[in-house]
């Protein structure tokens, strides 16, 4: 039985130590780490709206703040605007949700810290207001960019009464 110890003890030795000493190496030849994603990033700053066919009624606010939420389980993501103000004499309507947003996250496109660039995409989706849908404010083309943590670049098309105006937010963090 001595014998057989002897024997399978150096190679039950090489296997558990292998893998450990495979992962060692000088830091020039091991692989970056993934970037950096905050899952929720709220963002203030400048929203600008106008009929879609007439670019140079513009109206301008400083009002909403902005919560993007990200969900690395689901990839789904969700902007929650506080203080919504996309028109003048628009009533304030409590949080205001778009759901339903999916995002990727461009692995090639990091800052200096390794903060990821992260890019949100919907077609089209209806507000929800206290968890209901508002179906008669429809918002469509819907397109983000967030440097997570540190700004935010937001376009969509909302439809109020049956015209079609853009709404363009950019934003930076929320003190």
């Amino acid at each position: 039985m001595k014998h057989l110890i002897n024997r399978i003890l150096p190679f039950l030795f090489l296997s558990v130590m292998l893998p450990a000493l495979a992962s060692c190496g000088d830091d020039e030849n091991d692989t970056p780490d993934s970037p950096q994603i905050q899952k929720e990033n709220y963002f203030t700053g400048t929203t600008t709206t106008y009929p879609v066919d007439n670019p140079s009624s513009v109206y301008t606010s400083d009002k909403s703040t902005y919560l993007v939420t990200l969900d690395p389980e689901s990839n789904q993501a969700s902007i929650s605007i506080e203080n919504a103000d996309f028109l003048q004499g628009m009533p304030q309507l409590g949080v205001m949700t778009f759901n339903g947003l999916t995002y990727s996250v461009d692995n090639e496109a990091t800052d200096e810290n390794g903060t990821a660039v992260v890019r949100l995409k919907c077609d089209a989706l209806d507000p929800e207001i206290a968890n209901r849908p508002f179906p008669a404010f429809p918002i469509t083309d819907l397109s983000a960019t967030m440097l997570t943590g540190k700004n935010l670049s937001l376009t969509f098309i909302c439809t109020y009464r049956g015209t079609p105006f853009t709404v363009k937010f950019k934003g930076a963090p929320a003190k």
